[in-house]
C-alpha cells in the first residue's frame, strides 16, 4: 500500500509539472508579465496522501472481503464434513452389522430376539429392553438379601433395645428423673420412641418383600404350564427357545416392577430418616456412657450415696445404655449401609439425576463406535431400571387386563 501511495504521489506530481508547462506556453508571455514570481513547487506538494490511503484501503477491503468469506464458509463446510465423517462411518457399520443378525434371526424365525437390542421397537411389542433384563437378573439377588437385612436388624437390635427401655423405664420410673446422667430420661423415651417407629417400618417391608416374593411366584405357576410344554420333549428347537426366552423375560420384567415399586415404598423412606436418627442417637448414647457413667467419680451408684448430687438409681436405664453402645457397633455398618441404599434410591428416582448419568453414558459410549453399552449397564445396575419401569408397568397391566378378557 506504501509503495502504491508513492508511486501515485511520484506521478501526480509530474503529471502537474507538464501540465503547467503547457498552460504557460499556451498563454504567452501577457501571463508571464502579470503573474508573479513565485518559488518553483515541490512535486507532489498539495495531494491528500491520507485520503489516497483510505481509497485505496477500501479498494483493497471491496475486492479480498467477498473472496475471504467465501473461503471461511467453504472451509467451515468442509471442518463439518470431516468431523461428522467419523460417527457416520460408526453408523453405518453398526446398521450393517445389525441388518446381517436381523436377516440372521429372521431366516432363524426368531425375529424377537432384535426387539431386545431396539428399545423403542421392544417397547412398542411389550418386550423388556436388554437394561431391564440385566436388572431383572439381579433382583431375586436384591430381595433376598434386604430381606434378611430387616429381619436382622429387628430380631436382633430393635425388638431388644425396645424390651430394654420399656423395662427400664418401669423399673427406674421413681428414680429415674432425680438421675445424675444429664438428658438420660429424656434418651430413654427418645430411644424407646425410635426403636417402635423402626420397627414398624421394618416388619412392614418384611411384609411387602414376602408379597412381592408370592407375586413373582404366582406369576411363575401361572406361566409354569408354558414352560413344561416347551421342555417337555427333552429337545429344544427355535420355536421353544423364543418361548422360554419370552417367559424368562416377562419375569425379570415383573421382578423389577416389584422391585422399584418396594424403592418408591413410604417406608423406605421412613426407615432411610429413622436410621439417620438412629446414628444420632448412637452419638448421643456414647457421650453418656463414656462421659458419666464409665469415668470413676462423675456419677455415684451406691445407695450410701443416696443424698449426694452425684448419685444416680436409674441402673436399669445406664445398663440399658451400655448395651445399646454395644449393639449399635455390632450394627454400624448395617445401619452405614442402609443409609447409602436410601441415598441412593432417593437419587435414582430423581430426574435430573437420571438426566445427568444417561447424559455422561452416552458421551462415554460415543468413544466406543457409538455402541450403547455404557448406557446398558448404567440403566441395568446403577439406575436398576428406573428410566424404563413406567413401560414396564404399563406393558405387565396390560398382560393383565388381557389375561383378564
Amino acid at each position: 500500500v506504501v509503495a502504491v501511495v508513492v508511486a501515485c504521489t511520484a506521478g501526480c506530481g509530474v503529471a502537474g509539472s507538464a501540465g503547467g508547462s503547457s498552460a504557460g506556453a499556451t498563454d504567452g508571455a501577457t501571463k508571464a508579465a502579470e503573474a508573479p514570481k513565485e518559488t518553483d513547487k515541490e512535486p507532489g506538494e498539495g495531494v491528500d496522501v491520507e485520503r489516497l490511503t483510505k481509497l485505496v484501503v477500501q479498494h483493497a477491503a471491496q475486492q479480498v472481503g467477498p473472496k475471504v468469506t467465501k473461503a471461511m464458509a467453504v472451509k467451515g463446510v468442509l471442518e463439518s464434513r470431516v468431523r461428522g465423517l467419523k460417527d457416520k462411518a460408526v453408523q453405518l457399520v453398526l446398521d450393517e452389522c445389525l441388518g446381517t443378525l436381523g436377516r440372521v434371526l429372521r431366516e432363524a424365525n426368531a425375529e424377537e430376539f432384535m426387539l431386545v437390542l431396539n428399545p423403542g421397537a421392544s417397547g412398542a411389542s411389550n418386550l423388556p429392553g436388554p437394561s431391564i433384563l440385566l436388572a431383572g437378573v439381579l433382583t431375586p439377588v436384591v430381595l433376598v438379601l434386604s430381606l434378611i437385612i430387616h429381619l436382622m436388624q429387628v430380631i436382633m437390635v430393635l425388638i431388644p433395645t425396645l424390651v430394654m427401655c420399656v423395662l427400664s423405664i418401669y423399673t427406674d420410673w421413681l428414680t429415674l428423673p432425680g438421675c445424675a446422667v444429664p438428658t438420660i430420661f429424656i434418651w430413654v423415651w427418645a430411644q424407646a420412641a425410635l426403636s417402635i417407629v423402626l420397627t414398624v417400618s421394618h416388619l412392614a417391608t418384611v411384609v411387602q418383600l414376602f408379597q412381592g416374593k408370592r407375586t413373582i411366584n404366582e406369576k411363575l405357576d401361572g406361566m409354569k404350564d408354558r414352560l413344561v410344554e416347551a421342555v417337555a420333549d427333552g429337545e429344544l428347537d427355535v420355536d421353544e427357545i423364543r418361548e422360554l426366552f419370552v417367559i424368562l423375560a416377562v419375569l425379570l420384567e415383573h421382578s423389577l416392577v416389584i422391585e422399584d415399586k418396594l424403592r418408591r415404598s413410604v417406608w423406605r423412606k421412613v426407615i432411610g430418616y429413622g436410621t439417620m436418627l438412629w446414628l444420632v442417637m448412637t452419638l448421643w448414647t456414647f457421650v453418656l456412657v463414656l462421659g458419666w457413667t464409665f469415668v470413676p467419680g462423675m456419677v455415684a451408684f451406691h445407695e450410701a450415696a443416696r443424698d449426694a448430687p452425684e448419685y444416680c438409681g436409674a441402673w436399669a436405664t445406664v445398663l440399658t445404655a451400655r448395651l445399646s453402645c454395644v449393639l449399635s457397633m455390632f450394627f454400624l455398618m448395617f445401619n452405614l449401609l442402609s443409609i447409602s441404599q436410601f441415598m441412593s434410591d432417593s437419587m435414582v428416582v430423581s430426574e435430573d439425576y437420571m438426566v445427568g448419568v444417561l447424559a455422561w453414558a452416552r458421551r462415554q459410549d460415543q468413544g466406543m463406535l457409538g455402541v450403547p453399552v455404557v448406557q446398558t449397564l448404567v440403566k441395568a445396575f446403577l439406575l436398576r431400571g428406573t428410566s424404563e419401569s413406567l413401560g414396564s408397568q404399563i406393558a405387565q397391566s396390560r398382560d393383565q387386563s388381557q389375561a383378564l378378557e
